[in-house]
C-alpha cells in the first residue's frame, strides 16, 4: 500500500484558455564562457580570412598636365613703384585738403566781417576827455582833419561842489527875504528850487573843506551859514561843432578852479599869481562863443566871474570879489537848471 503511494508522482498541470499546457521543471543552464570562446574564434577567423585577401586595384592612365608658359609678360618698372608711392605720400587725400582750404577761406571771412562791423561801431562814439570826469560826444556827421563838423551832442559831466547855505523854506517869498537880508550883508546870493523847496545859497567854493573854511569866518562875523556839499546832476548840451564842445567841457572842469581860488582871495585878501595864470588860460573870456544859447548863457556868468577875479586882484575892492562869487552862484544855477 506503502509502495503503491510511493510509485506516484506529483505532476502540475497548466490550463490556459481551457488547454492544458505541459510543464517542466527542468532548468536550462546557458555556459558563457563557452559562448565568448566561441566569438572570439570567429573573429580571429574572420580577420586571418580578410588578411589573407589580395587587394586587386586597376590601372588607371595618367595623363600628365601640360606646363604652360607666359609669353610677352611684362616686368613692372621699380622706378614705376617708387613714383606711385611718393605721390601717396605726398597727397594722402586731395578731397580733405580741398574742403580744408574752402573751410578756411569761410572762416576768415566772416571773422573780418565782424572785425570790421566792430570798427565801425567803435568810429560812431567820440570821448571828450576832461579833468575828473570825461564828457561824452555822440557824432553823426562826417569828419574834417579830426575835427566832427555839424550839430553834436555833448554830455556834461556832473558836478559836485561845496556850497555855503543860507537856509531853506516851502516858498519862493520867504527864501527871497532871506536873501535879500543876506545882500545887505555883502553876499552874493542865488535860490535854487530842489524836491519843492527853495534853497538859498550866498557862496560856492570847490570842495567842502575850503566851504567849512569860509563857513568859520562868517560864523565869527555872526552870519550864520552852513558849509554842505551839492551834487549837480550830468546835462546833454547841442554844439555847432566837437571843437565847441571841447572848448565847453574845458571850461566846466575849470569852474571848481576858479570857486576854490575866490573863496582862498575872500579869506586871504589876495589871490595866487599861477593859479589865476592857469584859470586865464582854460576860459576863453569873450561871450557868444557858441552857437547853442544856453551854453553861451551859462560860459558868460563864468565869464564874469573870471573878470571880477582878475580885478580884484589889481585894486583889491571887496565889491569885486562879491562879483566874482555872483558869477559862479548864477553858473551854478544856469548848470543845475540845464537853461
Amino acid at each position: 500500500m506503502e509502495d503503491g503511494k510511493e510509485k506516484q508522482t506529483s505532476q502540475i498541470k497548466i490550463k490556459l484558455n481551457g488547454v492544458e499546457k505541459p510543464f517542466s521543471e527542468e532548468t536550462r543552464i546557458h555556459d558563457w564562457r563557452t559562448t565568448v570562446r566561441e566569438e572570439t574564434a570567429a573573429t580571429s577567423e574572420d580577420t586571418a580570412d580578410e588578411e589573407e585577401f589580395e587587394w586587386i586595384l586597376p590601372e588607371i592612365d595618367t595623363k600628365e598636365i601640360p606646363e604652360y608658359k607666359i609669353v610677352n609678360a611684362t616686368v613692372p618698372s621699380p622706378r614705376n613703384n617708387i613714383g606711385k608711392k611718393w605721390r601717396r605720400q605726398m597727397y594722402p587725400d586731395i578731397s580733405k585738403l580741398v574742403f580744408s582750404i574752402i573751410l578756411a577761406i569761410v572762416v576768415g571771412l566772416i571773422l573780418g566781417t565782424l572785425f570790421l562791423k566792430m570798427m565801425a561801431s567803435e568810429d560812431d562814439i567820440v570821448a571828450i576827455n576832461e579833468v575828473e570826469n570825461p564828457g561824452s560826444v555822440n557824432k553823426d556827421d562826417e569828419k574834417n582833419g579830426g575835427t566832427t563838423t555839424g550839430p553834436v551832442e555833448i554830455t556834461i559831466p556832473a558836478l559836485t561842489i561845496g556850497v555855503l547855505q543860507g537856509g531853506q523854506f516851502s516858498s519862493k517869498e520867504a527864501a527871497d527875504a532871506a536873501a535879500n537880508s543876506f545882500r545887505k550883508e555883502d553876499l552874493a546870493t542865488t535860490i535854487i528850487e530842489m524836491d519843492g523847496k527853495h534853497y538859498v545859497f550866498i557862496g560856492v567854493a570847490g570842495d567842502l573843506a575850503t566851504a567849512k573854511s569860509w563857513e568859520s569866518q562868517l560864523k565869527d562875523n555872526g552870519i550864520e551859514v552852513w558849509a554842505k556839499e551839492l551834487s549837480i546832476p550830468a546835462k546833454d548840451i547841442t554844439f555847432a561843432s566837437q571843437s565847441k564842445g571841447e572848448q565847453f567841457v574845458t571850461e566846466a572842469s575849470t569852474f571848481k578852479k576858479l570857486a576854490n581860488e575866490s573863496v582862498t582871495a575872500t579869506i586871504s585878501g589876495k589871490t595866487n599869481a599861477a593859479n589865476m595864470k592857469e584859470i586865464s588860460g582854460s576860459i576863453e573870456m569873450k561871450e557868444d562863443i557858441f552857437e547853442s544859447e544856453v551854453a553861451n548863457s551859462i560860459h558868460s556868468k563864468l565869464v564874469y566871474a573870471l573878470q571880477g577875479l582878475t580885478e580884484f586882484s589889481s585894486s583889491d575892492s571887496q565889491k569885486n570879489l562879491i562879483n566874482a562869487q555872483q558869477g559862479l552862484l548864477d553858473y551854478m544855477n544856469l548848470f543845475y537848471k540845464g537853461e
